[in-house]
């Protein structure tokens, strides 16, 4: 999907799978996977957020370069890890070692008290699309703090899309762009800038696209949007976009990603007949990544989206309530299912049983019935459409769209079979329509060309060039069976990459095949690579093969770049970046941008 993917994504894993594998006990959850687990704690405000100040100057300056024990490509991986940046977009400019004179690497900030010890590390100057960031590190690079960033060209008033201040002392203020953070005390010029990451920016896009402009004082602090959507932002949502800011700061004045900003419960279940192994996490700023370790490794589900009420009720809670963890376990012996939770919140009484055992509801619900992020953007009902209150035909109806009318799709089911969407009175509430009674409206994405283009189109063009062309053996294809992901998946044109997985759309799906249909194969689609069945070797079963496609993602020149890969057995497989040009007779794969990968 477009959102809450990359390192922090990958970071929260860890943390909603922290005990799938092992019983929890009465007081606090326990694990045997080696994951970190969430420390109640105040919930990350923009008070939390760290301002670095300019270093001092090292005494001295050592030699230059990468150390014997290490290769540029290590360095690159991670520092690109821990800045959340795609490390082939990172270039190594120098390294050199530093005896920093405190312990926290002379990159000293307004709140935290720095031990005078020397501490051996490096100073290291990367490039990230053209601009230099300086960082500094210990000597075995676990910890790496920003220093200093160049500022990019054009990072100026006009371009900011969010800009917010913190409710409290010290204050702090920072400005939002597409491309960077610039963050400092309130009341004078930002003093740091910081590069926005992609999962960053793609929650950005997601608020700007649903919300119209606005400007509101939260307890999360005030905020400002510029937004092109056409949802009315209610309280709770514009305390979460403010909540999201303080997140966004934090990491940049931390120097990367800390997957407990603004985290506000963490939910897993485990066991039972079914073998559930499922974490859910909720954020402040409106997100809720999901994840199963029914598989190994452990999946992602995409990140749900909450709706107004939704945070409403996540606010109430964090308000009202202390930070408390919660085990819950079925009285059975065998197949007993195990519920935890931990919560953060801010207010002061405890909770009761009864308020515990409805978050836990709550946390459930949003799992499997929460809306995940979508690039569509309108539904048209074929016919007179029942909305209903859920992603199923067991809510309860509440209105109704009529035939021929456009509804705003504000998020898609996992099972992509209901649309969630702007509801009658213009807010984000739990609005839903089925699938199969209206049909997708194509919208022209706002970073690119005015020429509209069809997903099911782009995409059996390119499943079409990895089956004939790109398929990894040299000989002309004969798979008598394709697998077809549901799910995209960016990873899968370059390592990497995050996933940003969402549902591929049914109407999608069924062009696609119907195109298809040419091609000596069959081709059936599935939820995940791993339900297809394979032999023992790890080859796909009966000769067959697996795409996975990831999101059409639209390019300031006009053209589409399209992540795909084919999987057939072990050492058969391969992905790229496929790039379409829009022709007179359609759109075209007219090459490939980025890394290759074959295996």
């Amino acid at each position: 999907m477009n959102v809450r993917t990359g390192i922090v994504l990958l970071l929260l894993t860890g943390i909603v799978l922290a005990g799938c594998a092992g019983p929890a006990g009465p007081a606090q959850p326990t694990s045997t996977v080696d994951q970190p687990t969430m420390t109640p704690a105040p919930l990350a405000t923009p008070t939390d957020a760290t301002v670095p100040t300019e270093p001092p100057p090292a005494a001295s300056e050592p030699p230059t370069g990468v150390p014997a024990t290490m290769t540029t490509e290590q360095v690159v991986k991670v520092l690109s890890g821990k800045l959340a940046v795609d490390p082939t977009q990172m270039t190594l400019v120098s390294m050199e070692p530093v005896n920093w004179p405190d312990s926290c690497l002379g990159v000293n900030t307004m709140e935290i008290m720095c031990a005078e010890v020397i501490t051996p590390g490096y100073r290291i100057v990367v490039e990230v699309d053209g601009l230099q960031t300086t960082v500094h590190t210990n000597e075995d690079l676990s910890v790496a703090l920003i220093a200093d960033v160049e500022q990019p060209a054009g990072a100026v008033a006009e371009d900011v899309i969010v800009s917010w201040q913190a409710p409290g002392e010290p204050c702090i203020a920072g400005q939002i762009s597409a491309e960077w953070i610039n963050f400092g005390p309130c009341g004078s010029p930002p003093t740091q800038t910081a590069p926005l990451p992609q999962p960053r920016a793609a929650e950005l896009a997601y608020y700007t696209m649903l919300y119209a402009s606005y400007d509101a004082e939260t307890p999360s602090g005030m905020v400002s949007l510029k937004g092109d959507g056409p949802a009315r932002a209610e309280a709770a949502d514009q305390r979460s976009l403010a909540a999201w800011a303080g997140e966004v700061v934090a990491d940049a004045a931390g120097g990367q990603a800390d997957p407990l900003n603004g985290l506000a419960m963490i939910w897993r279940r485990e066991g039972g007949i079914a073998g559930f192994c499922d974490g859910l996490s909720v954020y402040a700023g409106g997100q809720a990544p999901a994840v199963t370790c029914q598989t190994s490794p452990a999946s992602d589900l995409g990140a749900r989206w909450l709706s107004s009420p939704q945070l409403g009720q996540v606010f109430g809670w964090i308000d009202a309530l202390a930070s408390f963890q919660y085990s819950q376990k079925d009285p059975a012996t065998a197949d007993a299912m195990t519920l935890d939770l931990s919560f953060n919140g801010t207010g002061q009484s405890t909770a009761l049983q009864v308020e515990q055992q409805a978050m836990l509801d709550y946390a459930g619900q949003l799992f499997t019935f929460g809306a995940l992020a979508t690039p569509t953007r309108f539904v048209q009902a074929d016919a007179d459409t029942p909305m209903v209150t859920g992603p199923g035909p067991q809510f309860e109806q509440i209105g109704e769209v009529f035939g021929g009318q456009m509804a705003f799709v504000t998020g898609v089911s996992q099972d992509g079979r209901w649309w969630r969407v702007i509801c009658a009175d213009d807010t984000v509430g739990d609005c839903w329509l089925a699938g199969d009674q209206v049909t997708p409206q194509v919208a022209t994405p706002s970073s690119a060309t005015p020429a509209s283009y069809d997903p099911g189109d782009i995409y059996q063009r390119v499943v079409r060039q990895v089956y004939t062309v790109d398929h990894t053996y040299g000989q002309p294809p004969n798979f008598p069976v394709v697998y077809l992901v549901r799910r995209t998946d960016d990873s899968v044109g370059a390592s990497g990459s995050p996933a940003n997985g969402q549902a591929i759309a049914p109407a999608d799906q069924e062009r696609i095949s119907a195109a298809l249909s040419d091609l000596p194969a069959r081709f059936i689609w599935v939820d995940k690579a791993d339900d297809v069945p394979r032999d023992p070797n790890g080859a796909v079963a009966d000769g067959g093969a697996i795409i996975t496609v990831g999101n059409i993602t639209a390019q300031p020149d006009g053209t589409l770049h399209v992540p795909a890969s084919i999987y057939i057995a072990m050492l058969a497989a391969g992905g790229q970046t496929y790039v379409l040009e829009n022709f007179p007779e359609g759109w075209q794969i007219t090459g490939t941008s980025g890394p290759a990968w074959i295996s």
